[in-house]
């Protein structure tokens, strides 16, 4: 591991990165949406979602928007975020506590997550916000996704 820089902010709890423009995203414990250089780590504040206790985040090229879960709501809540400004929109009801670690499949347009709760790998539709049981994994104790090229 090496360190590239301060990011400026803490508690950051959630990375997101757009491979198109080279930027990473963080959320901040206290919801300040960041914009984050891979070169230097230094953070940029972009805004405040609006909302309380977001966790994990997922950026979505092919509708430049940015995904996280709400994980104050009892189920848990998917907002959309719009990365230029860091306004958040909630999308609907996931219908499950605790999810983190979403993941984007670009080749099959699905966002997962992991229900910590249940210890069960979720697809989350990004209409609704609707998560539907995939699997059950070994144990609660995941707390992030990536898909891999």
């Amino acid at each position: 591991m090496t360190v590239v820089g301060s990011i400026g902010f803490n508690w950051v709890r959630g990375l997101a990165y757009n491979p198109s423009a080279n930027i990473l995203y963080g959320v901040t414990y206290v919801n300040q949406i960041l914009r984050i250089d891979p070169a230097t780590g230094q953070g940029t504040l972009i805004g405040n979602p609006g909302t309380s206790l977001l966790d994990s985040l997922e950026f979505v090229p092919s509708k430049n928007v940015l995904y996280a879960v709400m994980i104050a709501d009892d189920p848990d809540t998917l907002y959309q975020i719009d990365p230029m400004t860091g306004a958040g929109t909630p999308v609907g009801s996931i219908n499950f506590d605790n999810v983190s670690g979403l993941a984007y499949h670009g080749a099959t347009g699905v966002l997962y997550g992991v229900a910590r709760a249940s210890g069960q790998l979720i697809t989350i539709d990004t209409t609704t916000g609707q998560g539907t049981v995939v699997g059950s994994l070994p144990n609660t104790a995941f707390n992030g996704l990536s898909f891999c090229k």
